[in-house]
């Protein structure tokens, strides 16, 4: 009896653990917050951009049409397509290297695609420029300003125009300012922006005929040696332009400093306004 009591209570225990292998576990319990959204992916930005650019001006102005214009970035700004937009893509577009092609005269607005930068850029398509005044009259060493203009009336901004000059040693432009030269004379200077242009005539006057020497008279120097010559008036020291009539004898190194390069004869000149004084150098061996 003893026996089979023992038998019942194995069987039984037995039975017990079969029951809790085979019952699976319960139903998961759920952690998250109630109403709470299911996690989303990460946004991208608008059109595959890939960050944005950071300009180094705020306007800019271009005018040539279809001609490619590298943007002006900062270094380490990746100019393309996917880093930077225009909202006038019919007045300007970006092409595959991330340059402006302007395409109508207007204004384009173009941004970084992250926000954090932005340009104007004007489109100007001139058929002829006018520069204002026509004629500009200054002292030797002096500049003026002047103006570009298209034949709307509409001022080119400086930084957009290049000059040119048919006298450079009279007179001289850039960024909208005039500047006379080391010689009295006249110059035509010439305003280029894309394929317009436009003219002014630049006289120079020089200074007054005034008369001064040359100073050291009639040196002599060695082979090597370097000497600096004077003009002095009654009124005081001159800076005239100076010249030697044999190089390969005398050579000028800068404004009035001269060098013996070999043995002979030449002479140093000094020039103020319509006056030329000169002296004569021996170089000796």
């Amino acid at each position: 009896m003893a026996i089979r009591s023992r038998l019942a209570a194995v069987a039984a225990a037995i039975s017990a653990f079969a029951a809790c292998e085979c019952s699976g576990p319960g139903p998961a319990e759920d952690h998250s917050a109630a109403g709470a959204a299911p996690p989303q992916a990460a946004e991208l930005p608008a059109s595959g951009a890939l960050g944005g650019v950071r300009f180094t001006q705020a306007h800019l102005t271009i005018g040539a049409l279809e001609t490619p214009v590298a943007a002006p970035v900062t270094v380490g700004s990746a100019a393309s397509p996917r880093t930077m937009q225009s909202d006038r893509p019919d007045v300007l577009s970006i092409d595959e290297w991330g340059r402006f092609v302007p395409h109508a005269e207007g204004r384009a607005n173009v941004r970084s695609f992250d926000r954090g930068s932005y340009l104007v850029v004007d489109v100007i398509v001139p058929r002829s420029l006018r520069v204002d005044p026509p004629i500009v009259r200054l002292r030797l060493n002096e500049s003026a300003n002047v103006r570009v203009l298209t034949e709307a009336g509409k001022v080119v901004p400086p930084d957009a125009i290049s000059w040119w000059s048919s006298a450079l040693r009279i007179a001289s432009a850039t960024k909208g300012v005039v500047r006379g030269g080391s010689l009295p004379g006249n110059a035509t200077i010439e305003a280029r922006f894309g394929s317009a242009s436009g003219k002014a005539r630049v006289e120079i006057a020089g200074p007054p005929d005034v008369s001064f020497v040359v100073s050291p008279e009639r040196p002599r120097l060695r082979v090597g040696e370097v000497l600096s010559f004077e003009a002095r008036s009654p009124d005081g020291p001159l800076d005239p332009e100076w010249s030697s009539d044999e190089q390969r004898v005398v050579t000028r190194l800068q404004a009035n400093v001269f060098w013996a390069a070999a043995a002979g004869k030449t002479r140093v000149c000094a020039r103020n306004g319509n006056r030329c004084v000169c002296t004569s150098v021996e170089v000796m061996p």
